[in-house]
């Protein structure tokens, strides 16, 4: 604003002629103006800089767009703010910016996303959000927020992101956040939220994105996440659930990111037909209590590229050579199943971009394919665990 009527001459090269540009519309790739010479948006992200965001911003009456992505900025996040009513996108994501977060922000009538994540923002989420005209993504996780989800979130008809995790937010998940079918995004994990998962959220058919990971919910796994046809990500870990896996989620065709239901209390066999999720790139069941044989049908998920984890279970029988077809997998933990018996399948030697094997606590026995030494030796295969008493040329020194 202190530079709206600062001009600068500027020569053009080979040319005897001059150009003028307003001194503030002349900072490339940083601000960018209209034909008024008003700016419209700013855009300094990773830049390194130390900054905060005074109360004469709200001078930039035509601004548009404004981020401030990892920097160094500080301060409380003004109320003037709010006066910018053609604001679009803020983003103030990565920086150190601390306070709570302005209730007249929800009355800005353009608004259509909030980047706030990765600062140091305290106090509750405002109710107000809620009546957010525009509001289609709302990102505040990883800051020190408190107090519970307020219900009139989900009042919002715009709202299809909501980024809420890495906080400190207590309560149960509201029922109301079925209320409208366009959310794609929920994230609430690493919170202290307690409850049960609604079953109304069988009704999210847009969702793409659940993940509730880390909190303290109970109960058990709602058989209506069957009908979320359009999920890629499923993260359920690090609960107090437990019963079964409801064979209604194996449905869930278009899973291509993860289902995560590790660090649970969750018991019965491994249905096998999760072997239709044939998109899956991780599938994460440890620490439960799951029992019976791994199932053949597992052979199917060649898409997984990162972990398949099944340790820390009950499982027993022998270990399926069907897995040696899991060939872009980098992690397989099968360790702690104290009945796992049998040899370690020779087609293991095919899990050519294998990065970590582990399999102790167990009564395997038998010798350890020579193909996965070599792959050892190779230096593609960075860890490999079994027991002692298995005949291993490349084991790790220390073995269980």
């Amino acid at each position: 604003h202190r530079f709206t009527e600062e001009k600068k001459e500027e020569a053009m090269p080979n040319d005897d002629t001059t150009t003028t540009c307003y001194l503030h519309c002349c900072w490339s790739e940083i601000v960018f103006c209209n034909g008024f010479h008003q700016v419209t948006s700013l855009e300094y992200d990773h830049k390194n800089v130390r900054y905060y965001l005074p109360h004469e911003i709200a001078f930039l009456t035509e601004l548009t767009d404004l981020r401030l992505f990892a920097n160094h900025g500080f301060g409380t996040l003004p109320e003037s703010l709010a006066q910018l009513t053609k604001l679009e996108t803020f983003v103030i994501s990565g920086n150190f910016h601390t306070g709570t977060i302005p209730t007249v922000f929800a009355s800005m009538p353009r608004l259509q996303a909030i980047k706030a994540q990765y600062n140091g923002l305290v106090g509750t989420i405002p109710s107000e959000f809620g009546t957010a005209s525009s509001l289609e993504s709302f990102n505040v996780a990883q800051n020190k927020l408190e107090g519970t989800i307020p219900p009139e979130l989900f009042d919002n008809p715009t709202l299809s992101y909501l980024y809420l995790d890495h906080n400190a937010l207590i309560g149960t998940l509201p029922t109301t956040l079925t209320k409208y079918t366009v959310l794609r995004r929920l994230e609430f994990n690493r919170n202290l939220l307690t409850g049960t998962i609604p079953t109304e959220v069988g009704l999210l058919t847009e969702l793409n994105f659940f993940t509730m990971y880390s909190n303290r919910f109970s109960g058990t796994i709602p058989t209506q996440f069957g009908l979320l046809t359009a999920l890629n990500s499923l993260e359920l870990d690090s609960n107090r659930l437990e019963g079964t896996i409801p064979i209604e989620i194996t449905s869930l065709t278009k899973l291509s990111h993860t289902l995560g239901l590790s660090g649970n209390d969750l018991t019965g066999t491994l249905p096998t037909e999760l072997g239709r999720l044939r998109e899956l790139s991780n599938l994460l069941l440890h620490n439960n209590r799951f029992v019976g044989t791994i199932p053949t049908q597992f052979g199917f998920l060649t898409s997984i590229a990162y972990d398949l984890d099944l340790d820390s279970n009950q499982l027993s029988g022998t270990i399926p050579s069907e897995l040696g077809k899991l060939t872009k997998m980098s992690h397989l933990h099968l360790e702690s199943n104290p009945k796992l018996s049998g040899t370690v399948p020779d087609s293991f030697q095919y899990l050519v971009l294998l990065k970590e094997l582990t399999a102790y606590d167990n009564e395997l026995t038998g010798n350890i394919p020579e193909g996965l030494c070599d792959l050892k030796r190779n230096g593609t295969l960075e860890k490999i665990e079994f027991d002692c008493n298995l005949n291993c040329s490349c084991c790790d020194e220390y073995c269980f």
